[in-house]
């Protein structure tokens, strides 16, 4: 008795179903063959991915504890979408501050 031949399952996400080999490969530096081969088989690899996470602003990438936050059009967005101005972070110590002397008024 012949084993049935067990078909390759081809590796799908959202880089690998909707970026060609060729503008994968560009992003990523390696050849387009390389990510033909990716597709075809367990998917990209880790650190190819976490590259590829970075350059679309995702936090995650970074650090797990950051999963969900982004980085757009020059602001951090948390994961329920509230989004941080470069200016409003810089002015948090000085806010913090603020709080903290008016609490000790009170």
């Amino acid at each position: 008795m012949v084993a049935p031949m067990l078909k390759k399952k081809k590796a799908s996400g959202p880089y690998t179903d909707t970026l060609s080999a060729v503008s994968l490969g560009a992003r990523l530096d390696v050849s387009p063959r390389t990510v033909r081969r990716w597709k075809q088989g367990a998917g990209i690899p880790p650190r190819y991915r976490a590259v590829l996470d970075m350059q679309d602003g995702q936090c995650g990438a970074l650090d797990p504890a950051w999963q969900g936050w982004r980085f757009k059009n020059g602001y951090l967005i948390s994961d329920n979408g509230m989004q941080i101005s470069l200016g409003e972070i810089l002015a948090m110590p000085i806010t913090l501050q603020l709080v903290r002397a008016l609490q000790r008024e009170l």
